[in-house]
Formats: structure tokens, sequence, C-alpha cells
């Protein structure tokens, strides 16, 4: 499967590079703090290239269907539930919510991408 780059924008002095989007989020790279955001319904995960590959392959383990099974009985509306590095805030999802996240985060492909475009010319494409 090959990922194409999906837009290029500007805000203030940075410029953007979408890779993948979906009705609730959407993947991102920033020339200016050079990091790749993620926004997913009402939450903004940045990270570095190797955070977000090791994020992408945590997310590639967990089992919604298990979770959900596994968390039944939780009080919360949503059974799947991902820790973060702040121990007062977890991160919770449905299966179909889980699914969405993982298809945003099965972004190897951009990482590829970021590989073998650089930087400069990133910027200096878009800018001229």
């Amino acid at each position: 499967m090959s990922i194409n780059l999906y837009s290029q924008f500007k805000t203030n002095d940075a410029f953007m590079v979408t890779y993948k989007e979906t009705l609730n989020g959407k993947v991102f790279k920033c020339s200016k703090c050079n990091l790749i955001h993620v926004e997913y319904k009402n939450i903004n995960i940045n990270l570095s290239k190797s955070q977000f590959q090791q994020y992408a392959d945590y997310l590639d383990t967990l089992d919604g269907a298990m979770w959900e099974t596994q968390n039944t009985k939780a009080a919360f509306s949503r059974k799947i539930i991902i820790p973060t590095s702040d121990s007062h805030i977890r991160i919770l999802l449905n299966k179909e919510e889980l699914n969405e996240l993982k298809y945003l985060f099965g972004c190897n492909e951009c990482l590829k991408i970021l590989k073998t475009i650089p930087e400069e010319l990133l910027v200096a494409t878009y800018l001229n």
C-alpha cells in the first residue's frame, strides 16, 4: 500500500505536510518543530519520528476485542484503555476508534516518505 502526500499547507511560519486523514483525525509533520502531530478527536499527540514508530508498533499489538471483553465490567463506556506517560491521564477508546487510530498510525509509509524527501526541499518547494 503506498501513501501519497495528502496535502501541504502553511500556518504562520511553518510548513505542514498531511500524510493521512480520516473524518476524526489526521497525521501531519511540521517543518518548524520537526515533529509528527497526530490529531484524533480531542486528542493531540506530538512525536519525533522514532517515537511515532514506537507508538505505531505499540498500537499494532493492541487487540481491541480482547480488551473490550477483559474490561466489560469497567465503569467507562469505552473499554479499551491506553495508558499515557502521565499516570493520571488515559486514552479511552472503543474498538472502532482503536481501528481508526491504528489506521492513522499505520503510517510506516509516512516515515519512508520522510526519509526520501529532504526537509529543506519540502520547505523550499512550498515557499517558492
